[in-house]
């Protein structure tokens, strides 16, 4: 039988409980996590994550271990975690890449301000200024995917 492609959006013949179970063991970690998180949540809806909010109900009652570990093999929880983790750092990076370019912006367009005509023309220290700060953020870039 050929693997379906590892996907992190719900996986065709994946109920929603099945997803919404997934999405859940994202959080929790293990199967054993999540099946003990399950049940306090069917107590207390309160101890629902919050990034999972809107998922109570498709989760309904509890499921066995024997059942989280097929539907596990079943939808590659363990490779879709994963992979729904890179996703997700790469977003994470992507938004700390654009509060950085953010605050250069800022500090660019102070810079002139404070600048004195006595050292260099302002072009070439805004030049200088700004290949310094494109190194700077290539490196940043560099070292955080690697």
């Amino acid at each position: 039988m050929e693997q379906e492609p590892i996907i992190i959006t719900k996986m065709p013949k994946e109920t929603k409980r099945q997803y919404a179970a997934w999405l859940f063991y994202c959080e929790m970690e293990s199967i054993n996590k999540l099946l003990k998180k399950w049940k306090d949540v069917q107590t207390d809806k309160s101890k629902l994550p919050k990034s999972l909010e809107g998922i109570e109900e498709s989760l309904g009652e509890t499921i066995s271990k024997g059942t989280a570990v097929n539907w596990s093999k079943k939808f590659y929880w363990v490779q879709r975690k994963e992979k729904k983790l890179t996703e997700d750092s790469k977003i994470i990076l992507e938004k700390i890449r654009q509060i950085k370019m953010d605050e250069w912006t800022k500090i660019l367009e102070i810079l002139p301000k404070f600048y004195s005509v006595r050292y260099e023309p302002i072009e070439e220290f805004m030049a200088r200024t700004n290949k310094i700060i494109s190194e700077l953020n290539q490196k940043d870039t560099k070292t955080a995917l690697k």
